[in-house]
């Protein structure tokens, strides 16, 4: 019989690690966690329920960490959770799947919380997160599982708090002074200021990102094929920071030579979805143009080829926005539908090693 295992790369989160191991406890054959710093105590509780704590070093690669915890696992099926996430349903499906060869890779259902509340009318979404052995991740950033095998749908279903995901990804302070370091002795280096404003983005800190994104985009000659990287990433700062005319100008500039890109499809519908939601009065016409932008990533479909690329923006994660735009619009039917139809994207998108937005 095929074995399985739990595996999973923390820094602490104690509670929700144990809520997750708990979950799915009864139903492997043994739990993996990679330990990046976690308090002694919390490493000895998780031993306490049964894991095998293995000791890591953080990375700024979080592909590398995805992996190492993989390496140390010895298991025909490797079920990969987040700390904030755990085992709802499917527990009959899960049984069945590590019972089998491995010859796919599971598809699971997750079930975020929206205010820290789940709701049955909150979209749902795929991720492959039973792998078969030998399957690796690849994205430093921003990592997926990178498989040629089938993708299957096996009636998994998990629920996530609303808090940041993979917290252990969070410490990018030793990458940023490293940058900053960098960038004395070479001011002014338009893949350092990229390097740099990527850093900041990640981290949520999407001001200081937006003013390295602006360095970078002076920096990086519009032939440079980083170019596209810089658009889409100063693009995607601008917005979260709440620099709207800034966003606005920049894709007047940009969407002409990007026009075959679903990344800055994907954010020109994130730019005019946030117009629509700090908007004092109706704005019908934002509505009209972030559902064509999303609409378009469809039509471009995946384009990993292009400096910056995310994979998900020319397919399932532009219909799981289209899934939230009509939640938002009060339209629950077309939002399941949309909710339903990413699912289906996700199962005939095949993973290339992109990064997952």
């Amino acid at each position: 019989m095929a074995r399985s295992a739990l595996v999973m790369v923390t820094r602490g989160e104690a509670a929700l690690v144990e809520r997750a191991m708990r979950s799915v406890r009864p139903f492997v054959d043994e739990m993996v966690i990679l330990d990046l710093g976690a308090p002694a105590e919390a490493a000895d509780a998780w031993r306490e329920i049964g894991a095998r704590v293995v000791p890591g070093q953080w990375s700024t690669d979080a592909a590398a960490c995805r992996n190492a915890a993989l390496d140390a696992a010895d298991a025909d099926w490797n079920l990969v959770l987040e700390a904030e996430e755990w085992l709802a349903s499917g527990i009959d499906a899960l049984r069945l799947l590590v019972e089998r060869p491995p010859e796919c890779v599971g598809l699971v259902e997750i079930h975020r919380a929206i205010g820290g509340v789940h709701e049955a009318d909150h979209p749902r979404y795929l991720a492959p997160r039973l792998l078969p052995r030998g399957v690796r991740y690849e994205g430093a950033r921003h990592e997926e599982p990178v498989f040629d095998l089938p993708a299957e749908h096996v009636g998994v279903v998990l629920r996530s708090d609303d808090v940041e995901a993979a917290r252990w990804r969070a410490d990018h302070t030793l990458a940023e002074a490293l940058l900053h370091q960098a960038l004395a002795v070479r001011p002014g280096d338009a893949g350092l200021l990229l390097d740099l404003a990527d850093e900041l983005r990640v981290s949520a800190r999407f001001a200081e990102a937006s003013e390295h994104y602006t360095a970078a985009l002076l920096a990086t000659p519009t032939v440079d094929e980083k170019r596209h990287a810089v658009v889409v990433g100063a693009l995607e700062a601008y917005t979260k920071a709440g620099r709207l005319r800034e966003a606005v100008a920049l894709l007047d500039a940009e969407a002409t030579r990007w026009q075959h890109s679903p990344d800055l499809a994907f954010l020109a519908g994130d730019l005019f979805f946030e117009m629509l939601l700090t908007s004092a009065v109706p704005a019908p016409e934002l509505v009209t143009l972030a559902e064509t932008s999303w609409l378009r990533c469809l039509d471009l479909g995946e384009r990993p080829g292009l400096s910056g690329a995310v994979h998900g923006r020319g397919s399932f994660l532009a219909a799981q926005n289209l899934g939230v735009l009509f939640l938002v619009l009060g339209q629950g039917e077309e939002s399941q539908r949309w909710a339903d139809r990413a699912g289906e994207l996700r199962l005939s998108t095949p993973s290339v090693g992109g990064p997952l937005g």
